[in-house]
């Protein structure tokens, strides 16, 4: 941008489409430990239903 060339500020900018957004953070107590004591497999398969369950929650509540 040249020297001296005045920008919108940022709030008053029309550039984009604005949505709320929620995050969710999930924690498997004792992960660390409990994945040091199980095969690759049972890991693999302890994480898929783990994710499997917890976006079917998350779905319900109208997530994409």
């Amino acid at each position: 941008m040249p020297a001296g060339e005045a920008t919108a500020p940022l709030a008053d900018r029309n550039d984009g489409e604005r949505r709320q957004a929620t995050a969710l953070v999930a924690d498997i107590s004792g992960c660390t430990t409990l994945c040091g004591r199980l095969d690759p497999e049972q890991v693999h398969a302890l994480l898929a239903r783990f994710y499997e369950v917890t976006d079917g929650i998350v779905a319900s509540y109208g997530a994409m």
